[in-house]
């Protein structure tokens, strides 16, 4: 699984036709090291694109909650990852930028120092994300 984690972002085609089995190992393996690794693949592939990171994102909102939140960190993580390709106007205005702004608010808010942390970083790169579209329109307007 470490292995698959480490090739999503250069095979994402064999990644995203993987997803049903990566769910389904993600739900049921008994290993939480195979689950991390198995949510971290998908993170990884969220990375990729939109199109890809819309294919993941349902794995990864499963993350923060299945298995006592054990994965959750890895699932923030790969939100973070793909969230410059949180950039239209749909996603901008509440969608799922809005929807994954408040889960990692809640994390952020919490007692889990790993959660904290991890959601802080999602944070700080919606918020960097956010200042670079300022400035292109900025500088490119007129």
């Amino acid at each position: 699984m470490h292995a698959l984690a480490l090739i999503a972002p250069f095979t994402p085609g064999l990644i995203a036709d993987a997803l049903p089995t990566l769910e389904s190992i993600f739900r049921n393996d008994k290993s939480t090291i195979v689950r991390d690794y198995a949510i971290i693949a998908v993170g990884n592939l969220a990375k990729v694109g939109p199109a890809y990171a819309k294919l993941a994102y349902p794995l990864l909102n499963l993350s923060l909650t299945l298995h006592s939140t054990k994965q959750a960190k890895h699932g923030l993580d790969g939100f973070r990852k793909s969230a410059i390709h949180l950039q239209d106007k749909k996603n901008r205005i509440g969608g799922n930028r809005g929807y994954l702004f408040a889960v990692t608010t809640t994390f952020h808010s919490g007692s889990c120092q790993i959660f904290t942390k991890n959601a802080e970083r999602y944070l700080t790169s919606l918020i960097a994300h956010d200042q670079l579209l300022i400035d292109f329109r900025i500088n490119n307007m007129g």
